[in-house]
């Protein structure tokens, strides 16, 4: 586990070179923190055989505030491939920013050579935001929805 610290004002393309450069390293977890907002980032193991339903990756972010904390787990693409928010190109999407989510769902689809592959949440939750566009190009481990789990 590592930790860093920065400024408040990260932005949102700072945290996905943080997870692009953690990806491409050989630690299996992250941990960073600056001013009130925490990130964790864990590497889940690649899906072997070309399966067609693989579990994301899942990053948790707490932005720490006095009233609470806010915490989003960040789904990132299973496989490389081109990422669509429906099951296929041109399909509805699966999920909308504020839409309920079950652990388990399927949240997008990602178009690889082999197969489509479902893009699964592993948590139950609401979207907070959709991170990647729809017919995107994406690698292993990229951000893709943003989901800010219930808590039992």
């Amino acid at each position: 586990m590592a930790q860093n610290g920065t400024s408040d004002d990260t932005s949102l393309g700072e945290i996905r070179e943080l997870m692009r450069l953690f990806e491409r390293s050989s630690m299996v977890e992250l941990e960073a923190a600056w001013g009130g907002t925490r990130l964790t980032l864990h590497k889940a193991e690649r899906p072997e055989g070309g399966g067609a339903t693989a579990p994301a990756a899942e990053q948790s972010h707490e932005n720490g505030k006095p009233a609470g904390e806010l915490e989003l787990v960040i789904i990132t693409a299973p496989t490389v491939g081109r990422f669509w928010r429906g099951s296929a190109a041109g399909a509805p999407a699966l999920v909308e920013k504020g839409q309920p989510v079950c652990a388990g769902q399927q949240v997008a689809t990602i178009e690889s050579l082999t197969a489509p592959v479902e893009v699964l949440s592993e948590r139950a939750g609401g979207v907070e935001q959709i991170l990647a566009e729809d017919g995107q190009a994406v690698g292993f481990g990229d951000p893709l929805v943003a989901i800010r789990p219930d808590h039992a």
